[in-house]
């Protein structure tokens, strides 16, 4: 079993209303986890778990991942089509350089 400690350290903050002021007490064989601002608490033997779920910002995170790789994946193709941009414009030149000999 985790000690009072231990659960503190890994808890973030309130999930109502973001207090860091979390206190964690033995309830009768449970731990009890409450927030000391807005007096939210949770009940149970592994309380930290349903402490720290944050569906929403989960789902965000996800999100914000796979948008950065979707704007890395087309930052690539940029990048690969500049080259093929630079490569066309060189041989026009070189083939107009060919004709004005």
């Amino acid at each position: 079993m985790m000690t009072e400690k231990e659960i503190a350290l890994k808890l973030k903050p309130c999930p109502f209303c973001g207090s860091k002021e979390i206190k964690t007490e033995l309830y009768h064989g449970d731990i009890k986890l409450s927030c000391m601002r807005c007096n939210i608490f949770i009940l149970n033997p592994k309380p930290w778990y349903d402490w720290n779920t944050r569906p929403i910002e989960d789902f965000i995170r996800l999100e914000l991942s796979a948008a950065r790789a979707e704007r890395d994946n087309n930052r690539a193709l940029a990048n690969g089509l500049e080259d093929e941009r630079d490569r066309l414009r060189e041989a026009l030149r070189a083939k107009n350089l060919k004709s004005e000999i």
